[in-house]
């Protein structure tokens, strides 16, 4: 039996934080089976990694216009067939496809190479599409989206085993099977613990950049799209009192990073942001501790289609978190029940000033959150605990 992992990123320095979890399960399972993976590149020639022992293959990687929803949806139907294509011949009786939810439409490729070659499919949920379409505002849930909806549900119906990033995520899929079948695992991302560790801000190359050494830093670093609220965390920053001791910085690029500019522009404390371009992944430990205080964001209506991957490392790195979105969501009753951090809902601008006065005049609160955090990575989220829990739910 082969195992053939597909997906639309792979660890690269200018890749997606998504790719760095691929290629960790991929190696994991290459550990002790045949893997193969398979995922878009410019490189069309077939090797193997001398370190996992893995093949790795690629399909043709083109340029699509990310931030058009049209070009977006036709560039990942042609990806999936092209997946299609390179699969069919190869993959044999009994092979076991995984397939990470990039591109979306993956998820009929993998059934339909089940019904042609009788395969083992495994799906593995970062979010859940077409629920996105809704949650983001794209789609108000008319009759071609519950007609896509169904389409969706039916194929999560032939899949063999699913497994999903959070509880929340886990109940709506749930809700999606019929009798039971396909299997069902909730199995969070992992914190790189050995990699990812606190750093004094004091001497952080980025902070030293900016002069912010004597500052309160408040730091979000990840997608800039469309899930993830920004405007509404801009919109709290806007409206927050004028304060030199504190300073945010943003990182990271997306569909949205246009709208975001002008948004910052537009700010009546832009001085007190800065964006400091994308993260090369090589870099994001010094990244990722160029802040006091790190901050995710996350829209409302994506609570249960989402999780946030960059929580894990955060909490490797040691620092409290400040989320802003759904006040009952998963990540932030995590927070409030390891205090690693605020809970700010996403239009309480009374709560995220009092947040912000919290931070100011409570340092070691700050510091004692921060080193809650690491612990916690510690204890539940340490990477060999993660990947031994993806090996026995896939090999199983």
């Amino acid at each position: 039996m082969k195992i053939w992992i597909v997906s639309e990123f792979y660890e690269s320095p200018t890749d997606t934080v998504g790719g760095y979890y691929v290629k960790g399960v991929a190696e994991k399972l290459a550990s002790t089976k045949n893997v193969e993976v398979v995922f878009p590149s410019d490189n069309s020639l077939s090797v193997i990694d001398d370190n996992s022992k893995l093949k790795i293959n690629h399909i043709h990687k083109f340029g699509f216009n990310r931030k058009n929803l049209i070009t977006r949806t036709v560039a990942q139907l042609i990806m999936s067939l092209q997946f299609f294509v390179f699969l069919l011949p190869k993959v044999k009786k009994d092979d076991m496809v995984i397939s990470f939810t990039h591109p979306s439409f993956m998820i009929f490729v993998s059934i339909w190479l089940k019904k042609l070659k009788n395969t083992k499919v495994i799906i593995i949920n970062y979010d859940l599409f077409p629920e996105i379409l809704v949650g983001t505002g794209i789609s108000k849930g008319n009759w071609l989206y519950r007609i896509i909806q169904k389409m969706f549900d039916k194929a999560y119906n032939n899949a063999d085993t699913i497994i999903s990033l959070g509880s929340e995520m886990t109940q709506i899929l749930k809700n999606k099977v019929y009798n039971g079948s396909p299997k069902i695992f909730t199995i969070p991302n992992w914190a790189d613990i050995d990699s990812i560790y606190f750093q004094k801000k004091e001497t952080n190359e980025i902070i030293l950049k900016y002069g912010l050494g004597s500052k309160i830093v408040f730091s979000y670093a990840g997608t800039i799209g469309r899930c993830q609220g920004i405007e509404k965390l801009l919109d709290l920053i806007d409206r927050i009192d004028h304060n030199n001791s504190i300073h945010f910085l943003f990182f990271g690029k997306g569909v949205a990073i246009n709208s975001f500019k002008q948004q910052i522009s537009k700010n009546r404390n832009q001085k007190l942001i800065s964006y400091g371009g994308f993260i090369v992944t090589e870099d994001r430990k010094m990244f990722i501790n160029a802040c006091d205080v790190a901050i995710i964001s996350l829209l409302d209506g994506m609570t249960g289609l989402n999780f946030p991957s960059k929580t894990y490392n955060i909490l490797a790195s040691g620092h409290p978190i400040l989320f802003v979105g759904k006040e009952d969501s998963e990540l932030a009753e995590m927070i409030k029940t390891f205090d690693i951090g605020w809970v700010c809902g996403s239009s309480d601008a009374f709560r995220f000033q009092k947040i912000i006065n919290e931070i100011l005049h409570n340092p070691e609160d700050v510091r004692i959150k921060g080193n809650t955090a690491r612990k916690i990575a510690e204890k539940y989220f340490a990477k060999e605990d993660i990947l031994k829990q993806y090996y026995e739910s896939i090999t199983d």
